[in-house]
């Protein structure tokens, strides 16, 4: 259930790529995870890390390493090394900070990526009201460009009803809620953690004013190049 951004993946043959695949335990594990630009610079050296079933992890730092690691863990960013294992049998839903609303109805728009019959009228009214978007109720057969409709804070709310309607075990948020106001951004997230409180949830966020609603915080920068060793200069022949 992905909401990135799709990129071309090309790469020159022999490259080195980061794998993916399943993880044996209900976890998200990531072993040796390097990434870098399609261009080679590095991003990310060596990151060993495990994400358990319903922690609530808080990432900071540069967003090019941020966002570059969601779309590795997505499968949309191959360049690098080291392996993503994914958790068992759980659905990963990524939300952006610009979600993709596709021209169409509202139902249709929220019930992305799924088919909008899949979910029951009040079920929608229900997403809507949780994320803040009860007036949005009323047009949910309505067909717009709703990315033109909406301004950035009612379509990150929309980003947000999305998890609340579809109920995915893994939730990755990035800089989906930095439109919002201080208290409605708190407030989402512990609503968020009430309507699924057996969620795994990893935020992207610069802000770091709500650092009580986590378990961990991670910070990932770029690596810094090794100093250049100091030349020495040659030694002086003795004079005749």
């Amino acid at each position: 259930m992905l909401a990135l951004e799709r990129l071309d993946a090309d790469a020159s043959p022999g490259a080195q790529r980061v794998t993916i695949g399943a993880s044996a335990h209900a976890d998200l594990e990531l072993c040796g995870l390097c990434l870098t630009t399609p261009a080679g610079e590095p991003l990310l050296d060596h990151l060993d890390l495990r994400v358990r079933r319903g922690e609530r992890i808080l990432i900071s730092g540069d967003p090019a390493v941020t966002v570059s690691l969601f779309k590795a863990i997505a499968g949309l960013w191959p360049w690098g090394s080291g392996e993503i294992r994914l958790p068992a049998g759980r659905e990963l839903m990524f939300v952006p900070q610009h979600p993709f609303l596709p021209v169409d109805s509202l139902r249709a728009a929220l019930s992305y990526p799924q088919p909008p019959e899949r979910f029951s009228t009040a079920s929608l009214q229900r997403a809507l009201e949780c994320a803040g978007l009860a007036w949005l109720a009323p047009r949910l057969d309505a067909h717009e460009d709703w990315s033109r409709e909406l301004p950035l804070r009612a379509q990150q709310r929309l980003g947000m009803a999305r998890i609340f309607l579809q109920q995915p075990g893994w939730i990755f948020i990035a800089e989906a809620t930095d439109a919002l106001a201080a208290k409605d951004e708190i407030d989402t997230l512990e609503l968020l953690h009430h309507e699924l409180p057996n969620a795994t949830l990893l935020n992207i966020s610069r802000r770091g004013r709500q650092n009580h609603f986590y378990d961990r915080r991670l910070v990932l920068e770029r690596p810094q190049p090794a100093p250049a060793r100091p030349e020495h200069p040659a030694p002086k022949l003795p004079e005749a």
